[in-house]
């Protein structure tokens, strides 16, 4: 689900009521709202507002028609590509597992063990 909020720079002032996805909702810097996927994609050029794109928008980016795909590059001020170009300019990175390190072999132990039978 796409959420806005207001930028750190915006001019828009502290607070701002936006048309959310249920109803009028108003957004502050830290606190956002849920909007529809095609109002997101004609404001992404907008300074006063920060996207947040979730995995789950992923389906809807890959059906928006062609005016909206066209629309949203050009937002970006990127050139026009496919649905899934967008997918990847929109949708956050899907983080790689880290490798672990190999554990290091264990070096055997240098103590010396006296045996009970040894006369001391």
């Amino acid at each position: 689900m796409v959420s806005v909020k207001l930028t750190e720079n915006s001019r828009l002032g502290s607070r701002c009521t936006i048309n959310g996805l249920e109803r009028m909702t108003e957004i502050t810097q830290n606190d956002s709202a849920s909007i529809p996927l095609s109002r997101a994609i004609v404001g992404l050029s907008d300074g006063n507002l920060m996207f947040t794109f979730e995995e789950s928008d992923r389906e809807g980016i890959l059906l928006l028609n062609e005016k909206l795909l066209k629309i949203g590059f050009e937002e970006l001020g990127k050139e026009l590509g496919s649905a899934e170009d967008l997918c990847d300019l929109l949708l956050p990175k899907k983080e790689l597992p880290k490798a672990k390190p190999k554990p290091k072999a264990k070096k055997p132990s240098k103590t010396t063990k006296k045996s009970a039978l040894s006369e001391d």
